[in-house]
Order: structure tokens, then C-alpha cells, then sequence
């Protein structure tokens, strides 16, 4: 075989080979993160359970205030669009139910998770690529502490909690938001609102959505911080690191939505969730 056909080949082995390599490496990172989080729940030496109240605190503080405006404009910018098509047929009741599915099922986790992967997914990566390159990792390992379980472990546990309530959140303000559109401009009333959300949706989307903001979790602590924890050479390095983490945790949030809407249809074809009367 002559060397232009080899060498493409060659060249697209070496990135197969490089992905797989960096997805075994993240997979182990993330395993033996998550293991010393679960660990250090109920053994407090593995890590300061006050750092991960501190975590929560910060991670949930610093994303709400975005949430609740994002929240409130989605809410009810999709009802305001989403009204008038259904008066048109006849049946405005229906809005507020197919709002309802849109934000549970799909606008509120997915949204939810690329606001907070933009602002907390880039801080993980930098905070901790600062104290690689500060060498406080190389200090805490001196000291005979596992920088994974002093360092990630807290942080991935919060990352899941904090998400997960924010996630909640947004439901409740971007229902809130079409609510108050549909009261001010298309008059619909309080009751028949209620009715059609209480028709179109059960208790178990909302579970799942919930599920899915911590599946989101996952990747967005995976990949940020074990960006972090790779961080090498100098702030150059350390900006690349940082938007790389962003721009990779939100590819992985749309792959992660598409995999649990699939597993969700799967569930529902074979009758093992409930579902909506509709």
C-alpha cells in the first residue's frame, strides 16, 4: 500500500487512539472521585463534609440568580408563542399541558445544565488548574492526602446536589412564567391551567428530570475537573484547559439527553413508568 494511503489512516488511528486513551483516563478519574464522595458521606476523614456544604452553597448561589431570570423569560416566551397556535384550533387549554412537557421533560434539565457547565463547569477547571499549576496538589499529596478525595470528591458530590435543585427551580419559575403570560394575555384562568399541567404530566417526569440533572452531574464534573487535574505548563495552558472543559461538558450534556430520552421511550414502551392520561 503506498504511504498517501497510509499515512490518513495512520493520522485517524492516532485521534481514535488519543479519544479512547482520554475517555479511559476521565472514566477511572471520575470512578474514583465519585467513590471517595459516597466514601466520605459516612467517613468524615476522607474529606470536610464543610467543604461540601461550602460547594453547594457556592455552586447553587452563583448559577440561581441566572436560573430564575432564564427561567421566567423561557416560561413565558413559551407560552406566548405556543397560545395563539392553540386558539387558532380551538383548544388554548392545551397550552399550558404542552408547556408543561416541554419544560419538565427537556427545556428545564437541558437548560439548567448548560447554564451551569458554562459558569461553574469553567470555574471547576480553572480552580483547579490554578492549584496544580500552584503545586498545592503535588503539597497535599506530600502530606499524605489523596488530592482526588480531598480535592474532587467534595466537588463532584455537590455538583449533583446543586444541579439537581436548580433543576427544580427552573420548573417551578418557568411554570410560573407561563402562567402569569397566560393569565395577562390570553386569559386563561388559574383552574384550567392547573387542569391541563395536572393532564399532560405526572410525578414521575418530574422525577426523571431530576435524574437526568444528576446523570448531567456526572459529565460536567468529569470533565472539568479532571481537565483541572491535567492542567499542565502555564495560564495559557490553563485558558485552553478552561474553555476546553466548557465547550466538552456541554456536547456531553446534549449526548447524555439524547441517551436518557432514549432509555425514558424504551421504559414507557414496555409499561414500566407511569404516564400521563395524554
Amino acid at each position: 500500500m503506498s504511504p498517501a494511503l497510509i499515512q490518513p489512516v495512520a493520522k485517524l488511528g492516532a485521534v481514535i487512539n488519543d479519544g479512547l486513551a482520554s475517555f479511559g483516563s476521565t472514566m477511572r478519574f471520575t470512578l474514583r472521585a465519585y467513590a471517595y464522595g459516597f466514601v466520605g458521606l459516612v467517613r468524615p476523614r476522607v474529606y470536610d463534609r464543610r467543604e461540601l456544604l461550602r460547594q453547594i452553597e457556592v455552586m447553587g448561589g452563583r448559577s440561581l440568580p441566572l436560573i430564575l431570570f432564564v427561567a421566567f423569560l423561557i416560561g413565558a416566551g413559551v407560552m406566548a408563542q405556543t397560545v395563539p397556535d392553540f386558539q387558532r384550533r380551538g383548544t388554548p387549554e392545551v397550552a399550558p399541558g404542552v408547556l408543561a412537557i416541554m419544560i419538565t421533560r427537556f427545556i428545564a434539565p437541558v437548560i439548567t445544565a448548560l447554564l451551569f457547565a458554562g459558569r461553574i463547569g469553567a470555574s471547576l477547571a480553572a480552580e483547579v488548574g490554578a492549584m496544580k499549576l500552584g503545586e498545592e496538589l503535588d503539597a497535599l499529596q506530600a502530606m499524605g492526602a489523596r488530592p482526588i478525595a480531598f480535592v474532587a470528591a467534595p466537588r463532584v458530590m455537590a455538583v449533583g446536589i446543586a444541579l439537581a435543585g436548580l433543576t427544580l427551580v427552573f420548573e417551578v419559575v418557568a411554570l410560573l412564567g407561563g402562567f402569569l403570560m397566560g393569565v395577562a394575555s390570553f386569559g386563561i384562568s388559574a383552574e384550567v391551567f392547573a387542569e391541563s399541567v395536572r393532564y399532560f404530566i405526572v410525578p414521575y417526569d418530574v422525577a426523571f428530570a431530576v435524574a437526568k440533572a444528576f446523570c448531567y452531574a456526572i459529565g460536567i464534573a468529569a470533565v472539568a475537573l479532571h481537565r483541572g487535574f491535567q492542567v499542565e505548563g502555564g495560564s495559557a495552558e490553563l485558558g485552553r484547559a478552561t474553555m476546553g472543559a466548557v465547550v466538552a461538558c456541554q456536547a456531553v450534556i446534549i449526548a447524555i439527553d439524547l441517551f436518557c430520552a432514549m432509555v425514558n421511550n424504551v421504559l414507557q414502551a414496555w409499561q414500566l413508568v407511569p404516564t400521563a392520561p395524554v
